[in-house]
């Protein structure tokens, strides 16, 4: 079923996928990035470029197709997966309607069709809370390595993805209990007080602190200094992928942004120092917080346009997973809450369309965390009858199937 979701998502987005490069934002210098096997702007995306250039080697029509044609690929495996990993807990019904309102998902939809980072960003996303959830219940010695690995290589697709790390770290890591009043006290300070102080200070350090702190508040007692060992060692090594940063701008290429191969420009890549550590410099102009208002009424559109009706089986969904387990539940909320609402806060973007068409993919972080919840509430409110999970799903498809499918399909 999962390779029929694949093999389903990718024809549709292969229906109309762009034949040559795509006018979106920064797919041209990508598209160059990978040709050339350049260095992009900070952060550079150093995964998405070579796995872009090995996408070039296709033989499969011109360059620039082939590139498009990666990101069909990445966001029609973000939707199987998503459905692999729900099936199980949540039901058939449940992980298809979550699966498919990825894939009919407007802003989702957009990026893979373009030879951008974004749908791989997804995937990773997607995987990394899959792996949390599976830690959670399985404290696996060799789990824990491997899900440290893998984060520290999809972060080197973007490494924005760091702000799903204190919430799937508390998910990983909530198979040990938590001590009374810990969880109370863990929730505040990521929910408010770390992010007023990262806003107030204007440094990433405080996010850090949280990181770390989460860490070693859950990891406490026998194993746990072996366990941070092998978590350190395990993320450099797949953090190693940023090496070819300084590697290749070494040997002087075409496309060589902030040429990190000097020590200094290269901790400036990664931190986006150049940018004022933030989204864009735009927001520089403007006081801390003073757009917030505008730039969640804008997040609301979206999540409005995305899915509609079916945000009240996502809040069903995050209900149920209070009442069921309310420590996990925390690790998902704070994972949502960085990816959304803290992300926005941050970024302080104008409410202008230059601005708007930078922030719309990065809402798509905070969705794929709000699908998980989606398919619990699929499957909470469409138990207890034969054909009641068909229905909650059809309810959930009903929106994205008559506002956005058609209209993509007019294109």
């Amino acid at each position: 079923m999962s390779f029929a979701i694949f093999l389903g998502t990718l024809a549709l987005y292969l229906s109309k996928l762009p034949p040559v490069l795509a006018p979106w934002r920064d797919s041209g210098e990508m598209s160059v990035a990978a040709a050339t096997l350049g260095v992009a702007h900070p952060t550079s995306y150093p995964l998405y470029v070579l796995l872009s250039r090995l996408a070039i080697l296709a033989p499969l029509g011109n360059p620039a197709y082939r590139l498009n044609l990666l990101s069909a690929v990445a966001g029609a495996a973000a939707c199987a997966l998503l459905f692999r990993v729900l099936r199980p807990k949540r039901g058939s019904a449940a992980a298809l309607a979550a699966s498919l309102c990825l894939a009919f998902n407007p802003g989702f939809w957009a990026v893979s069709q373009v030879s951008e980072m974004y749908s791989l960003w997804v995937l990773c996303a997607i995987a990394l809370v899959a792996l949390a959830e599976r830690l959670s219940t399985d404290a696996s010695e060799r789990l824990w390595p491997a899900f440290c690995y893998l984060c520290g290589v999809m972060l080197a697709n973007r490494l924005d993805l760091i702000l799903l790390a204190p919430g799937l770290l508390w998910l990983a890591l909530s198979s040990r209990p938590a001590a009374k009043g810990e969880d109370g006290l863990w929730l505040g300070l990521a929910l408010f007080a770390v992010p007023a102080v990262a806003a107030l200070s204007g440094s990433n350090l405080p996010a850090a602190a949280l990181i770390a702190g989460t860490f070693l508040l859950r990891t406490r007692g026998d194993g746990a200094l072996r366990r941070a060992l092998w978590g350190v060692l395990a993320g450099f090594a797949g953090l190693s992928v940023y090496l070819y940063l300084p590697v290749r701008s070494a040997t002087g290429p075409f496309l060589d942004w902030n040429h990190p191969a000097a020590a200094a420009n290269f901790l400036d890549s990664l931190l986006r120092t150049r940018y004022g550590g933030t989204l864009d410099l735009i927001s520089r102009q403007y006081g801390t917080g003073e757009l917030v208002v505008d730039n969640l009424r804008l997040w609301s559109a979206h999540l409005w346009d995305a899915f509609g009706p079916a945000l009240a089986f996502a809040a069903a969904g995050a209900l149920a997973d209070l009442r069921e387990d309310r420590g996990r539940f925390y690790g998902r909320l704070i994972a949502w809450w960085w990816a959304g609402p803290v992300f926005l806060f941050l970024a302080n973007m104008p409410p202008n369309p230059h601005a708007a068409a930078i922030l719309d993919p990065h809402y798509l972080l905070s969705d794929a965390v709000l699908l998980f919840w989606l398919a619990r509430g699929v499957g909470a409110l469409g138990s207890g009858g034969r054909w009641r999970p068909a229905l909650a799903a059809a309810a959930v498809l009903a929106w994205p199937l008559a506002r956005g499918v058609p209209a993509r399909l007019e294109r």
